[in-house]
């Protein structure tokens, strides 16, 4: 039989000799604090819950997502008059005046009538490296580790962020004993639910085949992913520690192993006892915070889209925000935590990968003055060992035995996504006189290249970059694709790179700029470049080496002797040689080669007949041992 301390709280009530006048001032003020609270609907003074008034109830919410309004069936609880609660309250605190005994209250809030600890259930973020959980600070601080190796995803602009908004990569869990019912509320923003999946190309053909080809315009499809509002790879899965499963094996195994993160929005307010899976316990979801308020995105000093300065301003939308979360325990009662959320910067650690090729970092509960605020600080810093992350971290505003005061589930019988799908861009098309249109792009100007790290392709010497030698051999314009390259070998990496497949006619757009047909005929105004290059690891160990770095230019010399890089219709690589898979979880940019090992990789790009008859059209890469900078060399106009 399980112990109830109002039993001990009678017997203690049982001995104190009060008078008749004081009980009747305690019973009435128990009962209009219970008529004033019962009037109001509001929640008790000192909770310091602020939910989401725009978004916390069902009705309207529901219907608008195509479904009738329908109230959660939540799990059954004993029910307790209010008044007994205030009545005991009271009745105590004039029983501590006169017996003497001290009584332990939560902060913030008042009362704790039933019994509930402060420490009753703790809400623990996700962090470190592969969904650790990250310890909670001696003081009841939640530091959320946004940084992992899955989640810094910059968030997108205009329309799309309204629509799409940003995964903060906060992700946090409910823990305790005898939980049954976890509800919560975040009073800016949204909720999401995300569950990862590990497969591999060999025991999950066809979850990699959906997997590999998901893109935000493809929401809503497909029968293992459509229910998803987003999906996203985990990088570097199995290769963190030496003895990881991964570690070792080639890129294109299909045993090796591969992690996808799968989120779901749930409104701002959600439900574990009308979530999808009522067999599941309330403690195992994970859930995370999710925002598209509007930020003001954030440029260099060159007057580019800065995407680190960027995704912490989105990220900042979201400090000052309250985090509400009740859970209801298996005999009925409650308890309800208020969380503050704040942002700020925290130290990180550099983790290298057993390949000792790739970086993740890994938060350190210390906030730090001295992070680096864009893109280029921040590399510069890490560079030099010093690494840090622009996160949330929460501390516990109110503890309280109060039932959950936030509403209804937003979206209590969620079947589908709250997202949009993005729409396709059409692809081009030529005028009646048969003209292509405009190649010009957005894409901001390339780097600025010192005069003597510009060279012919003819006299260019082999490079040297940390373990490796490069040798270009060369560049060739082809009127379609290379001998044995078909259209579907390029799918996976337009899909990468904002291209999009239609699927009833083969073709492919690119950011609405070029198409390429089933049979791999180019739009015209562009046309496909071949570069080939000879690789060597000269070191005595396997390696990861990376061979796809460098974009196409035009060159433009100015007055003080440099050259400016012009990439406005240079678009990423689309295929390789000797690469097999998925683009994302295969990473094609990279090859596992062995010791000594010599291997001739062919890149293929599209580039627009503009550059092409330019006499500047140049190759761009990056500085090696021994010369610092952007290394660019010659091509001059192909024919």
């Amino acid at each position: 039989m399980s112990h109830d301390p109002f039993d001990d709280y009678a017997a203690k009530i049982q001995e104190v000799r009060t008078s008749d006048r004081l009980r009747d001032e305690v019973l009435k003020k128990a009962a209009a604090e219970r008529q004033a609270a019962s009037a109001t609907g509001k929640v008790p003074a000192g909770s310091g819950a602020a939910c989401n008034e725009a978004r916390k109830c069902a009705g309207a919410a529901a219907s608008s997502h195509g479904e009738p309004a329908r109230k959660p069936s939540a799990r059954p609880r004993a029910k307790r008059p209010a008044i007994r609660g205030l009545a005991l309250a009271a009745c105590l605190a004039a029983l501590a005046a006169i017996v003497g005994f001290s009584l332990a209250w939560p902060q913030g809030s008042g009362s704790l009538p039933a019994g509930i600890s402060p420490t009753a259930f703790a809400v623990k973020a996700y962090g470190a490296v592969d969904d650790t959980l990250f310890p909670t600070g001696s003081n009841g601080t939640i530091v959320f580790n946004c940084e992992t190796e899955t989640q810094r995803m910059i968030p997108p602009e205009g329309d799309d962020y309204a629509n799409e908004g940003f995964y903060t990569g906060c992700v946090f869990s409910v823990e305790g004993d005898n939980i049954a019912r976890v509800q919560a509320n975040v009073s800016r923003g949204e909720l999401y639910r995300v569950t990862s999946k590990v497969w591999s190309r060999e025991s999950d053909p066809e979850f990699v085949k959906e997997v590999s080809s998901w893109k935000p315009y493809k929401i809503g499809q497909g029968e293992l992913l459509g229910k998803y509002d987003y999906v996203a790879g985990v990088l570097y899965y199995g290769t963190i520690e030496p003895g990881d499963e991964n570690v070792g094996k080639d890129r294109n195994d299909p045993s090796r192993t591969g992690k996808s993160n799968l989120y779901q929005r749930l409104g701002s307010t959600v439900d574990t006892s009308v979530m999808d899976e009522p067999e599941a316990s309330a403690s195992e979801y994970r859930f995370g915070l999710w925002t598209n308020e509007p930020f003001d995105a954030v440029e260099n000093d060159r007057g580019e889209f800065d995407g680190l300065a960027s995704m912490n301003a989105a990220l900042d939308t979201l400090d000052g925000a309250q985090l509400t979360i009740t859970v209801t325990f298996t005999d009925g009662r409650t308890a309800t935590q208020v969380v503050d959320l704040h942002a700020a910067d925290f130290k990180a650690n550099i983790v290298e990968t057993a390949d000792g090729v790739n970086h993740v970092l890994e938060l350190v509960p210390q906030i730090t003055t001295e992070a680096k605020k864009t893109t280029d600080e921040f590399w510069e810093a890490y560079n030099q060992g010093i690494a840090s992350i622009h996160t949330l971290y929460g501390t516990v505003a109110s503890e309280t035995d109060e039932p959950f005061p936030c509403g209804e589930a937003s979206y209590p019988f969620l079947t589908e996504p709250l997202t949009q799908p993005r729409k396709l861009e059409l692809p081009p098309e030529t005028s009646s006189d048969g003209v292509a249109p405009s190649s010009k792009s957005n894409v901001p100007p390339g780097p600025t290249i010192e005069r003597d790290n510009v060279t012919d392709l003819a006299s260019l010497e082999p490079y040297h970059e940390a373990n490796t030698t490069t040798t270009f051999e060369r560049v060739e314009r082809l009127d379609g694709l290379p001998e044995g390259v078909a259209v579907e070998d390029l799918i996976l990496y337009y899909e990468g790179s904002g291209g999009q497949r239609d699927e009833e006619t083969g073709s492919i757009s690119v950011r609405g700029m070029f198409s390429i047909t089933a049979d791999g005929t180019l739009s015209p105004g562009f046309s496909y470049v071949l570069l080939t290059k000879t690789v060597t690891n000269n070191s005595d160990e396997q390696a990861n080496v990376y061979l796809t770095g460098g974009f196409f230019a035009t060159l433009r010399p100015n007055d003080d002797g440099t050259f400016s890089a012009n990439t406005g219709a240079s678009f990423e690589p689309i295929w390789r040689s000797g690469h097999e898979g998925p683009t994302w979880e295969s990473m094609y940019y990279f090859q596992m080669m062995e010791p000594g090992e010599t291997r001739e990789v062919s890149i293929l790009s599209v580039v627009s007949d503009e550059m092409l008859a330019d006499s500047g059209f140049s190759f761009v890469y990056y500085g090696h041992e021994g010369m610092s900078g952007v290394l660019a060399f010659r091509i001059g106009a192909l024919a």
